[in-house]
């Protein structure tokens, strides 16, 4: 669903100002969440962009803008470690003795 807001929000909008907040800036923080939590156990996390210019939690008003097509190509990120962590997810219940 959110690959679909992305996709269909033009990038005027994705640049207009909510609540102190960039509407991308919300969408960042939205795919923030996955691209976090759908980390391999071991790896520490690392933030894919400067935290200093976007702040992903919203603390402050971004500095700089992201615009549709870094949003696109960090979806396109967080999509590959959502399914890296499927794929291992799988993987581990696969070696399980079967009943």
């Amino acid at each position: 669903m959110l690959e679909q807001v992305i996709d269909k929000t033009h990038d005027q909008l994705l640049k207009k100002e909510l609540d102190g907040h960039y509407v991308w800036q919300e969408i960042y923080h939205a795919l923030m969440g996955s691209y976090f939590w759908f980390r391999l156990k071991k790896k520490p996390f690392k933030q894919p962009y400067n935290q200093a210019i976007y702040f992903p939690e919203l603390e402050e008003k971004a500095k700089k803008n992201l615009d549709k097509a870094d949003i696109n190509h960090f979806l396109i990120d967080v999509k590959r470690r959502v399914s890296n962590f499927l794929i291992m997810i799988a993987c581990s219940y696969m070696k399980k003795p079967s009943l």
